[in-house]
């Protein structure tokens, strides 16, 4: 756990302060955390078990860019690798994509953008043969503006990209046919 107030220079240069603890999940705590030079808000995500493959697959997606080479991504910034392994990504206003479809109100155009918006996206990662790996409502957020909803994926922690190890944790398995779930774990193909 780290305390809120800690200050943490990161990888490349980055220097962030941690806010407080938003949550855990399969891959680590997560905390809401600003730039220091900028106070742009963001998110820190300090990742369980350590491993060389965790740093390899942490620093190329750093590397990446993501975020400039589209709006519709969060993805991390930069890293810190001091015994402990994290990225900071910048914060994503608004609520999980779920959540927001939940919302009574919601007009047909506004989720057809959304939806728009999240194949978009995806289609983008594709052409640079990444894979999101956790493609679901709770890795992407909505922020409703007056010209609109805009849409950003979230949590990459998972991603599949060619000539890298693959991802530690698969989110998707919890939503997959037991059949399918089954196969995946033993190492076989499946035939409907």
């Amino acid at each position: 756990m780290i305390k809120p107030g800690t200050d943490l220079t990161l990888q490349y240069g980055t220097s962030i302060q941690i806010d407080a603890l938003l949550g855990a999940g399969g891959e680590g705590a997560v905390y809401h955390a600003r730039n220091r030079k900028s106070s742009v808000p963001g998110v820190f995500k300090i990742l369980k078990n350590r491993t060389s493959e965790k740093v390899r697959r942490t620093k190329f997606l750093a590397d990446l860019r993501l975020n400039e080479m589209s709006e519709l991504f969060c993805a991390p910034t930069d890293f810190i690798d001091n015994g402990h392994l994290g990225h900071f990504s910048p914060f994503a206003p608004g609520v999980l994509l779920g959540q927001h479809l939940e919302t009574p109100g919601n007009q047909y155009p506004e989720t057809m953008k959304l939806a728009i918006a999240f194949c978009h996206a995806h289609a983008r990662l594709n052409e640079l043969h990444l894979g999101q790996g956790d493609v679901g409502l709770t890795n992407a957020m909505v922020h409703v503006t007056p010209a609109g909803p805009e849409f950003r994926l979230i949590d990459f922690d998972n991603y599949f990209a060619v000539n890298l190890p693959p991802p530690t944790s698969f989110g998707q398995e919890e939503r997959m046919a037991p059949e399918l779930r089954k196969a995946w774990k033993s190492g076989h193909w499946v035939t409907p």
